[in-house]
């Protein structure tokens, strides 16, 4: 009998193999196999399921991987080399602590760690860059530059709903469409829009409300049909301050420089640095609510105070009285229709003069010059012109360099002399030797009848002088 040797034929083996795993794999409807190992890393003892480190002999789903304890990490990755020296990329199934940790599926490359992606079941969050989201969606700047985009063909659309809110007011959108970043009210669904245009921003860095075509830098249109106001036509534009000791303030600055300031405060108070030009009128109130106008200004430059209405033939209309603190300086005519009052009670008159004289001074013609005037100089000069004024009440002429105000009338403090004679109230005033310096009139006899002497009289004395030179009121009363 010849006793045959038999070789063992390793490739046969391993197609063995292989068709056994395919089997194990692909299901009982393909291969009827079932195989086991010794322990329970690989089995296959469950109607064809198919349990990798399982740590159980019947595996509930047609391929389970496990590291058969709650608390394990990591249990299933995916890993190929793309290019040759790369390093590996791929994908770990698993999660890191016991049931419901942190990460279950995380994108990885080698040397970038594996936080390229992840979610996390708990919180249903997922991370872009970090094994640890805090939101619902987190993205991390760990590679270097990150960013969340959203594209589209015509427009990119990103919508924000908020079912908790009223009607027509759940649905706000962005949206790039177009070269415009618009923002949009959709009301409660994509099919219709409330409000248009309520915040736009186009590629030349002009922002608009209410508008589609901001052509500046801040357009606001305040009467949009695409952007109704739900309190009625149009829409309004309002300032705001949460600081309630604070003040609102609108400035228009060109090259650092504010030209025009607008400002309001709780009182109702508008004021302004520069008014505005163009074809409009300005107004301005204080009464929030009246609508009561406090300052007008028309755009052919006329100005009202009290009114919204000034008069065609003047540049300032007051309704009311008018104070000024300083002086008014009139090119014109003054019409009044009724009283004009003053603080001092003489009138005077800008006349030339080659002395400088102090307020008090009695005066005279100046007989060597024309429409000059000099201090007086002897008794009963009938030359006298008047009385140096301090404060006159009215000043006729023009001022310049070699005038005096010289008052013709009205009550005027005058320099007087009680050395020839007490000074009583009621006494008549003349000129005296002494320089500009006046006296009393002592009358004449002339056919039994006292007079003075015409031509002489300054006034009035107003107050007593019992001696010596002093300064009395006097009316003066030019005779």
């Amino acid at each position: 009998m010849t006793k045959t040797a038999h070789k063992l034929n390793r490739p046969s083996l391993t197609a063995a193999a292989l068709t056994l795993l395919a089997a194990c794999l692909l299901g009982p409807g393909r291969a009827s196999a079932q195989w086991a190992t010794t322990g329970s890393d690989v089995s296959n003892t469950n109607a064809g399921n198919v349990g990798v480190g399982t740590g159980a002999a019947t595996p509930t789903n047609k391929l389970t991987v496990s590291n058969g304890s709650a608390a394990g990490n990591d249990v299933f990755a995916l890993f190929g080399n793309v290019t040759p020296g790369s390093g590996q990329i791929g994908m770990q199934f698993g999660r890191s602590g016991a049931t419901g940790g942190s990460a279950i599926i995380q994108g990885v490359k080698e040397g970038l760690g594996a936080n390229a992606v992840s979610l996390q079941p708990s919180g249903g969050r997922v991370g872009i860059g970090t094994a640890s989201p805090e939101d619902g969606l987190h993205v991390h700047n760990s590679f270097g530059m990150q960013s969340i985009k959203v594209s589209g063909s015509g427009a990119a659309v990103v919508n924000f709903l908020d079912s908790a809110a009223a009607s027509n007011q759940r649905l706000y959108q962005w949206r790039s469409e177009g070269g415009l970043f618009r923002m949009s009210l959709v009301g409660d669904t994509n099919g219709s829009y409330v409000r248009q245009n309520i915040l736009v921003a186009n590629s030349s860095g002009h922002v608009g409300l209410g508008t589609s075509a901001p052509a500046s830098i801040l357009s606001v249109n305040l009467d949009n049909a695409n952007y109704t106001n739900a309190g009625g036509a149009g829409a309004h534009f309002v300032m705001t301050n949460p600081n309630a000791t604070g003040q609102n303030v609108v400035a228009s600055i060109i090259n650092g420089v504010t030209v025009a300031k607008w400002r309001t405060d709780f009182a109702g108070n508008i004021s302004w640095v520069a008014g505005p030009t163009g074809g409009h009128d300005f107004y301005t109130g204080g009464d929030y609510g009246t609508g009561a106008v406090r300052l007008s200004i028309k755009n052919d430059g006329r100005v009202g105070v009290g009114t919204s209405n000034p008069g065609a033939a003047y540049k300032l209309d007051v309704a009311g009285a008018l104070n000024a603190a300083g002086d008014v300086t009139v090119a014109g005519d003054i019409t009044a229709g009724g009283s004009v009052s003053a603080k001092y009670q003489d009138v005077a008159e800008w006349v030339p003069s080659t002395q400088r004289l102090a307020a008090g001074t009695v005066v005279v013609l100046d007989t060597g010059r024309s429409n000059h005037v000099v201090a007086s100089g002897k008794a009963y000069d009938t030359g006298v012109a008047g009385v140096v004024s301090a404060e006159p009440g009215v000043i006729l002429g023009v001022a310049g360099e070699g005038k005096l105000k010289v008052a013709t009338t009205g009550r005027v403090r005058v320099r007087v002399d009680a050395t020839r004679g007490a000074i009583k109230v009621g006494d008549l005033l003349v000129t005296s030797e002494v320089e500009g310096v006046a006296m009393k009139s002592v009358p004449v006899e002339l056919g039994g009848v006292s007079l003075h002497r015409p031509g002489t009289i300054v006034g009035k004395a107003l107050e007593p002088l019992a001696g010596g030179v002093g300064e009395i009121l006097v009316l003066l009363s030019l005779q």
